[in-house]
């Protein structure tokens, strides 16, 4: 009887080490990238891309003007500039069989817009490791992100989800820069793309966004 008593303690104790850092293994949201952070590709410290009226757009992405020339330029008319800047927030602290991790990903304007997404704390792109709140509405800022301890101590990421998108009033007159925030590099692999256009333009722009790893 002691023989099998031992047998099963050890059982359990076994299975509880093993899958200690599987318990928060979560699924990867409808539509997640299957890619993920570049160990390779430089980070990436200039604007991903701009949106919205006016022909000065594509100059912008080009990289032939600068926003502070806008206002001298003769093709800017009455157009207004409002900047995004997104960044991580990457809290990390080891114990002896865990970790802990305090995390997020958020956006912050100069002037409001109609933001959307999610952040996501990622091991792997077919492994999540928790799931931050989902933001929407017309604001100057966002954050998605949380607190969680897991077992051993993973390499993980953040991933963000985020849409920028131009009220109806601001798609005549008004031009979007999403851009890293100052000293806060986005991995390589980071990347947005224009959605959406009216007569006068682009008026949204979806990115894809991460950390490196930590």
């Amino acid at each position: 009887m002691s023989k099998r008593r031992f047998l099963i303690v050890a059982c359990l104790v076994s299975a509880s080490l093993i899958g200690a850092s599987e318990a928060f293994a979560l699924a990867p949201p409808s539509g997640a990238p299957t890619g993920g952070p570049s160990a390779t590709a430089p980070d990436i410290t200039k604007p991903l891309i701009y949106f919205g009226a006016g022909p000065l757009v594509n100059e912008l992405n080009a990289g032939t003007i600068t926003p502070s020339q806008i206002a001298a330029s003769p093709n800017a008319g009455n157009v207004g500039f409002i900047t995004c800047l997104v960044n991580f927030k990457r809290g990390r602290s080891n114990g002896a069989n865990d970790s802990f991790f305090n995390w997020n990903g958020s956006v912050k304007c100069n002037g409001s817009l109609q933001l959307s997404g999610r952040a996501f704390l990622v091991q792997s792109a077919s492994n999540y490791v928790q799931y931050g709140q989902p933001y929407s509405g017309v604001r100057s800022s966002a954050t998605s992100g949380g607190t969680i301890t897991v077992g051993g101590h993973p390499s993980v990421y953040v991933y963000h989800d985020a849409h920028f998108q131009l009220q109806p009033s601001q798609v005549s007159d008004t031009i979007v820069g999403v851009a890293p925030a100052p000293g806060a590099p986005l991995n390589g692999a980071s990347y947005c793309y224009s959605t959406g256009q009216s007569q006068y333009g682009s008026t949204g722009a979806h990115c894809v966004l991460y950390s490196d790893r930590f």
